[in-house]
């Protein structure tokens, strides 16, 4: 595996756990986010700096800056999304080194004399020998990116069905919330009624307690006359 290879797969790594991380922090902005994987992802950016300083300073030339151009930009971007999180004395990526200039080609005269000693124009070239400046090759360049965006879409794609099943959920979770306010509704009808007929008897019971209280002279007396009724009976008998 090529040391670019390796870097474009930590940095894929990396940038799915800090989309993970504001994933969560959006879903449950309450909780406090796991400082064990803030730790992980700021040693992989650590390694993924590393590791393209390395590269840059090993292959050196214009292709080298030219290759990490890439991963500078997602190390940017990520530890943008990172502001506020990361510790202050956390080290930033570093500018890119500056191409080195190559020397002058050799001036090539811009007039050919024929033996015929007439002057004749000639084209002028930047570089007179035909050979190319450089083994640069945008192909790969194009097609680097393009499999790091490949592998960025999956993971997007990933964290899109994730998004997916939380909203799933939520929607389920405010289903049965909803069911359990109308069975609570009910039972408060059900209460209030109950207590209603509570309230009814009451009234009716202090409605007789209170006739009671009322005829108890009248059903004294009647009874006293019971009983002298009966002794007198029992007497003349």
């Amino acid at each position: 595996m090529t040391d670019l290879a390796r870097l474009s797969q930590l940095s894929s790594r990396t940038h799915t756990l800090v989309l993970e991380r504001k994933r969560l922090a959006s879903l449950s902005p309450h909780l406090t986010a796991s400082s064990q994987q803030l730790n992980q992802i700021a040693r992989n950016l650590d390694q993924l700096r590393a590791g393209i300083e390395e590269y840059e300073s090993v292959a050196g030339g214009p292709d080298a800056a030219e290759h990490t151009k890439p991963l500078r930009a997602q190390w940017v971007r990520m530890r943008g999304m990172l502001e506020g999180e990361l510790p202050l004395d956390f080290e930033d990526l570093p500018p890119p080194p500056r191409p080195t200039l190559p020397p002058p080609p050799p001036k090539s005269p811009l007039l050919t004399t024929y033996s015929g000693g007439d002057p004749v124009d000639t084209p002028y070239t930047d570089d007179p020998d035909g050979t190319p400046a450089s083994d640069f090759d945008p192909h790969d360049v194009l097609g680097q990116q393009h499999q790091m965006m490949e592998e960025q879409d999956s993971r997007l794609d990933v964290l899109s069905h994730s998004i997916n099943r939380q909203r799933d959920i939520s929607i389920h979770i405010g289903n049965e919330l909803e069911v359990h306010d109308n069975l609570l509704t009910d039972l408060d009808h059900q209460l209030d009624g109950t207590a209603g007929r509570l309230g009814s008897a009451r009234k009716r019971l202090d409605r007789v307690a209170r006739g009671t209280r009322e005829n108890a002279s009248t059903v004294t007396i009647a009874l006293l006359i019971f009983i002298l009724l009966i002794l007198i009976v029992i007497f003349k008998t």
